[in-house]
């Protein structure tokens, strides 16, 4: 069943666009719901290690649970989890069992949210033995670094403004820039097809969402900061489909849920050491993220070119997805 079959926009564009609204609108409200809520920085940030610990812990094996008991059903506990997490925060108080238990939640959410989807929706997209390792590592590197922007941006933008700081508003713009990301990749490859296929472009690229997240900790100016993070924002948008195009024709398919479970709990695990040790500091978070990204550039350069056939199509239209 094609991308393009309106069946298949219909159920899975809808279930992982809700899914990930989900994830994405508590974003800019969590940080000052704990502070409301009367928890101390330091509270705060050993929640937040709470859910990634989860997550790297149960990535692996979720991801492999999905392959053999079906990514679907995965997908559906992965809404449950998130739902659970949601209703803790609620009700939870100021009680950090309550809280505690919401981020356990939320960790096996995010464990299962990101793999089961994507290796559902590609499942069937050809066999290719390529750079498996590599790849696994751009990948932690990058959502590594997505994911330790997500915990310190919002204490950064304090540090750098004397009143409150308009959450909404920023979280909206920050949207705004990721969601054109996607698009700008789409234009980019309509008028330069295998352009994106040439490591040293994709090399230069995270170089680039480095550079935007750097910037960030050296600014000084609110406006000039905000900029430097909506514009990783805008990388973020624009690697969802980048790295999607490798992932297919590099990772056999039988690996696909496997792979993503790694690339979690390597995730996982890098974060949490992050936000333990480096919780109170958020440009050197930060300046690590982009070092993060540094090292992905680095790895970006050891992919091969990939081959361009008559017979090859893109992963945004020929993807088949099944219930498993």
């Amino acid at each position: 069943m094609s991308v393009s079959n309106p069946h298949l926009r219909r159920h899975w564009l809808q279930a992982y666009l809700l899914a990930s609204a989900g994830d994405w609108l508590q974003g800019p409200y969590l940080y000052s719901v704990y502070r409301r809520r009367g928890l101390a920085d330091g509270q705060i940030t050993a929640l937040a290690a709470l859910g990634f610990l989860a997550s790297a812990v149960l990535g692996a094996p979720a991801a492999a649970l999905a392959d053999t008991r079906g990514r679907w059903l995965l997908a559906l506990l992965a809404t449950l989890a998130y739902a659970t997490s949601c209703v803790l925060l609620l009700l939870g108080g100021s009680s950090l069992l309550w809280l505690g238990a919401g981020k356990l939640a939320s960790g096996i959410a995010t464990a299962l949210l990101s793999p089961v989807f994507e290796a559902w929706l590609i499942g069937e997209h050809g066999r290719h033995d390529r750079p498996l390792l590599a790849l696994c590592g751009i990948q932690a590197c990058f959502e590594s670094a997505m994911f330790t922007f997500v915990f310190f941006w919002a204490p950064l933008l304090q540090q750098r403004t004397d009143g409150a700081v308009p959450f909404g508003i920023v979280f909206a713009a920050f949207m705004g820039a990721y969601a054109s990301g996607p698009i700008l990749y789409r234009r980019w490859t309509a008028s330069s097809p295998h352009a994106h296929d040439v490591p040293s472009a994709y090399a230069l690229f995270l170089a680039s969402a480095a550079t935007s997240l750097l910037s960030a900790t050296f600014l000084h100016t609110p406006w000039a900061v905000g900029i430097s993070l909506a514009m990783f924002e805008l990388h973020c948008g624009m690697h969802t489909l980048w790295s999607a195009q490798w992932r297919v024709v590099h990772i056999p398919e039988q690996a696909r849920g496997i792979a993503a479970g790694i690339v979690a709990a390597s995730m996982n695990t890098t974060v949490t050491a992050i936000l333990l040790f480096l919780g109170d500091y958020p440009r050197v978070g930060l300046g690590l993220a982009a070092a993060l990204l540094l090292a992905a550039t680095l790895l970006a350069r050891t992919l091969p070119q990939k081959k361009h056939r008559s017979d090859c199509t893109s992963p945004e239209t020929d993807i088949h997805a099944k219930k498993d």
